[in-house]
């Protein structure tokens, strides 16, 4: 993670690293981040030192905060031990974190003439937090769309929502566009051997999420990848974007299981597989008809000669999304036993136990009434394996919302202990942070009874009013998160207190972010002044401005309109171009995308700068970017600078013709515990 102007879209540093650092684009993905590192200047007293050998290549620093995991040219990714050769990542420790090497501009490793950057946040931070479950909470995408509906030359519908229009003539102006225009040009790179991997793996995950069905013998011919002619990483988004793609034939999963269970094919390309087999899962599926994918996954995750903790995790990570009550027994008993068959589990692999029974979400075994899950969760509160203990605080968050509302006040009272005891000792304040997270999670349950909200809602109420500033963050957070869904009333009583803290943090940028977000995510119109003095304010830290003009567009403050295009076009200020782009969209601003557009056109413009316009353009998602991103991807007059330019426009694109309102690998971000952290899923969580 670095300091709070990197943390969301630090575009800037990743786009200025010369050739070598290209590779951290792969598998055709936006970098989310972060993704589970921390840099040496904030790694806490329980995180493990790094590998003597440094870790090999530095991580550069990816669009919007990501962490990732670079692939070396020509080589097999992030290696692993049993299977990818090369230097083994070391197990948590007693942090359970597993810092990855220097990164630039982190304050590790200082870049002749430059000036190193201030120490950026650690784990503490709520960034971390918010960078994996924005998409779900806030929706972006459907926020857009359905603002940007009303333009007849924007994305969504035409015809039905304008003037004289009706429901029968309603016609999807972007869905046209991607099949005439994107779609082509994804096969046409998803087949190109020799153009670079990172653009051709774009191209294949570009096809899935646009949910091209006809390209499935494609992207199973590269998964399998049988005579090596593919690049590792192009395998590797194969193996993903199958499940990606949603398509739930039974030839897809048996195909992924057979990939998955491989013991001779790449780790990565296994773990990926696994991960896309627990995507196709269904939480409401009949009964049974997960079956052969749960026995495929539990022999996986049992196997004793599998001595790669990154296949077991893979495999506990998949059952968890194949969201099946019908795995919970297995669960239990692995979480109970602490193996699965010949196959011991230390803490790392515990996490994930912990992590599939809030996935699948049972509080017990028979119904909202029973407690087999909840209690075995809470009994690992009681340990001090604390991968596993931080698993299990964001699983009760996850587990409580389906149990009755006796089981409900039990959940919040166990929480709100963690809070009080873990708080007072400052020992592990991680746990603190995750259960403030939980709280707002079962206070912002749509089924949540009144007494549990309420009760749930103290608790958070104590710790914005007496935690440290890290705590306060989350605290806020967490009531914008409990509150967004409510009525006006009872959003103002959230809000007061949030607007209170935000006028007296002073120069803490950070805070005062988490502050922003929480009164735009609880829609306080008293705070819209305060937010667009900041988007104004240049002297100000560029995300945090970001932050602001996002806030104003939840707010649907229509008077930050000017002041947020001023944002975008500020040159200087690449970091807050996506967020200031996305406000902009949510106050239906079509002006936005013309701003962003001529960016594009502009030939001296840096890599830094084309990279954070086109991302905002995908974030947007306007029919009228597909054109200008087209050409940068296909670049025929060579203009722009290398191939991650190219392979930017290619995930912008992606994102423009994704079919989701939130991007299927949303499921897998979602109240993850990304400090109980391996590659593979450092990786993929590092791709929308």
């Amino acid at each position: 993670m670095r300091g709070f102007k990197h943390a969301i879209g630090a575009l800037s540093m990743l786009l200025a690293i010369p050739a070598a650092g290209e590779s951290a684009f792969a598998h055709g993905g936006t970098y989310r981040g972060p993704a589970g590192e921390v840099p040496p200047d904030s790694r806490q007293p329980g995180d493990p030192p790094p590998p003597e050998s440094g870790g090999g290549t530095p991580t550069p620093v990816p669009p919007d905060g990501g962490g990732g995991t670079p692939t070396p040219e020509g080589g097999g990714g992030t290696p692993t031990p049993g299977g990818g050769g090369g230097t083994p990542t070391p197990e948590p420790g007693e942090g359970g974190s597993v810092p990855q090497p220097p990164t630039p501009g982190s304050g590790g490793t200082r870049t002749p003439g430059r000036m190193p950057s201030k120490k950026g946040p650690s784990y503490e931070s709520w960034l971390f937090w918010w960078n994996y479950n924005k998409d779900e909470i806030v929706s972006l995408r459907r926020r857009l769309r359905a603002g940007l509906a009303r333009s007849a030359e924007g994305i969504g519908v035409m015809g039905g929502s304008g003037p004289g229009g009706d429901a029968s003539e309603r016609q999807d102006v972007t869905r046209n566009r991607v099949e005439r225009d994107i779609a082509p040009l994804f096969e046409r790179y998803a087949r190109d051997r020799k153009v670079h991997f990172d653009i051709q793996a774009s191209g294949v995950i570009g096809l899935a999420k646009i949910g091209r069905v006809e390209a499935l013998p494609l992207l199973m011919e590269i998964a399998r990848n049988a005579d090596d002619s593919y690049h590792h990483t192009v395998e590797e988004t194969a193996c993903l974007s199958l499940g990606i793609l949603q398509h739930r034939a039974p030839a897809v999963r048996r195909f992924l299981a057979d990939r998955a269970s491989d013991a001779t094919a790449r780790v990565r390309s296994r773990c990926f597989a696994m991960f896309a087999l627990g995507l196709l899962g269904e939480a409401d599926a009949a009964a049974g008809s997960q079956a052969e994918a749960l026995r495929a996954l539990g022999a996986i995750a049992g196997r004793g000669g599998e001595s790669n903790r990154e296949i077991t995790c893979s495999a506990l990570v998949a059952i968890g999304l194949l969201g099946d009550p019908a795995a919970v027994p297995d669960l239990l008993r692995w979480l109970h036993e602490e193996r699965i068959g010949e196959n011991a589990l230390q803490d790392l692999q515990l996490s994930f136990v912990a992590a599939a029974l809030g996935k699948i979400g049972r509080p017990g075994l028979s119904g909202p009434g029973s407690r087999e899950v909840l209690d075995a969760l809470r009994d690992r509160l009681k340990r001090r394996d604390r991968a596993t203990r931080w698993s299990a605080v964001i699983a009760l968050g996850q587990v409580a919302p389906q149990a009755d509302e006796r089981l409900q006040r039990l959940c919040a009272g166990w929480l709100a202990d963690v809070v009080r005891s873990d708080g007072r000792s400052g020992a592990d304040s991680q746990t603190v942070h995750f259960a403030i997270a939980s709280l707002g999670r079962i206070a912002g349950a749509p089924s949540a009874p009144e007494a549990v909200r309420e009760q749930a809602i103290r608790v958070i109420g104590g710790a914005l009013r007496d935690g440290r500033s890290t705590t306060r963050s989350f605290a806020a957070l967490a009531l914008g998160i409990a509150g967004m869904d409510l009525d006006e009333s009872s959003r103002r009583h959230l809000a007061d207190p949030i607007r209170g803290q935000f006028g007296k943090i002073g120069g803490d940028a950070e805070q005062r972010g988490a502050h922003a977000l929480a009164l735009g995510l609880l829609g306080d119109i008293q705070s819209a002044g305060a937010l667009r003095d900041l988007v104004q304010d240049g002297g100000q830290d560029p995300q945090l401005r970001g932050i602001a003009a996002l806030a104003l567009g939840l707010l649907q403050e229509r008077g930050a309109i000017g002041p947020i295009q001023r944002a975008l076009r500020d040159g200087s200020a690449e970091r807050l171009r996506v967020d200031a782009a996305v406000g902009l969209g949510l106050l239906q601003d079509g002006g936005a995308v013309e701003i962003l557009v001529d960016i594009l056109k502009v030939e001296r413009n840096s890599a830094a700068v084309l990279g954070s316009a086109a991302q905002a353009l995908g974030q947007i998602g306007d029919q009228r970017a597909v054109g200008p991103l087209g050409e940068m991807l296909k670049d025929e007059k060579g203009q722009y600078p290398g191939a991650l330019t190219r392979a930017l426009a290619a995930v912008a694109l992606a994102q423009i013709g994704d079919r989701s309102d939130v991007p299927v690998l949303a499921r897998l971000s979602k109240d993850v515990n990304y400090r109980a952290y391996y590659n593979a899923l450092g990786e993929v969580l590092t791709i929308l």
